[in-house]
């Protein structure tokens, strides 16, 4: 089988994956979630965003390929704003926060829920890998169901008054720019499949980096529907 069918095949699995249609996202789908549960989302998010480009990082790093350093070169230089710090992807969640009312110096203190941390031992064990496994972790799996799992976000986050569009802008930005980093990856690791046993690799990475994130949004969802207050100060 060519890759390249291959590989759409392993897509359309990404996208109907349970994490996908997640309760909590369809709880945002629905504007069923108050301002106190999106405040705490927002809050308990914030260390998964802090680490994304770190994996891509080191995804670039264990890339002996020219190609795939290349496409992991472009998606940091797009996620560290094109060379403008107040225009990085942890820079525009920050705005998020401001929007939520909490303050980013605050934040920098949430904890990290234990899904969050196993989710974030996987993916950096997994993109220092091999080069297969760290391009369809970072460059697959982390890029193809963020667009429609944002989409969910933004249909409940756009209920709130006090949200408005730049405070969600990493949430909208990412529903288009990952189709087209997703894309740029995809044409970088084709090549590289040559045998049954890369495409295993590549199938494996992928659903070990999808499965970890399903168990982060469930540890994220209990906690969001946690009783007790705010975990710092909004």
């Amino acid at each position: 089988m060519h890759a390249l069918p291959w590989l759409e095949q392993l897509q359309a699995f990404c996208l109907n994956h349970a994490v996908v249609s997640h309760p909590l996202l369809a709880a945002f789908e629905r504007s069923d979630v108050t301002w106190t549960q999106a405040q705490r989302f927002g809050l308990l998010y914030y260390p998964h965003i802090l680490r994304t480009r770190r994996y891509q990082a080191a995804a670039l790093a264990t890339c002996d390929d020219e190609a795939a350093q290349f496409a992991f070169a472009s998606i940091l230089y797009d996620e560290y704003g094109e060379g403008s710090a107040d225009q990085s992807h942890p820079a525009i969640y920050r705005q998020f926060l401001r929007g939520l009312g909490i303050e980013p110096d605050a934040a920098a203190q949430a904890p990290i829920v234990p899904e969050l941390a196993q989710y974030i031992d996987t993916h950096f064990a997994l993109c220092r890998h091999d080069e297969l496994t760290a391009i369809a972790v970072a460059g697959l799996a982390m890029e193809w169901p963020i667009p429609p799992m944002y989409r969910k976000l933004v249909a409940g986050l756009r209920g709130f008054d006090a949200l408005d569009e730049s405070a969600i802008e990493l949430f909208t930005g990412h529903m288009e720019l990952d189709v087209e980093h997703g894309a740029m990856m995809t044409a970088a690791i084709a090549p590289l499949i040559q045998t049954t046993d890369d495409r295993r690799r590549v199938a494996a990475g992928v659903v070990a980096s999808m499965d970890a994130r399903r168990q982060m949004m469930d540890g994220l969802w209990t906690a969001v529907q946690a009783a007790e207050p705010m975990l710092v100060s909004a």
